[in-house]
């Protein structure tokens, strides 16, 4: 994936969770966490991942797929496209 699609998804999550209002805590601290890899990911010249993010994506799709469902669909196109990205 080219890497200005790439960003321009990741800062359309990063809107996504900034806008999203959590249910309970545990949701709070996964979207607090994401978006903090996310910053760390877009100030990084290589953009490369680590399975942390990964980890964390999939968590917060299971945790938020009832809840928040425009929020799911933006984490499930962030990791198709680091997975299409080889990330």
């Amino acid at each position: 994936m080219d890497t200005n699609k790439l960003r321009d998804l990741l800062n359309q999550l990063q809107n996504e969770i900034q806008s999203a209002e959590p249910l309970d805590d545990q949701g709070y601290q996964m979207l607090k966490e994401l978006d903090e890899n996310i910053q760390v990911l877009l100030n990084r010249a290589d953009n490369h991942s680590d399975d942390t993010l990964t980890g964390r994506l999939e968590d917060a799709i299971y945790h938020f797929e009832v809840t928040h469902p425009t929020l799911t669909v933006v984490i499930s196109k962030v990791l198709d496209s680091l997975s299409a990205a080889g990330i």
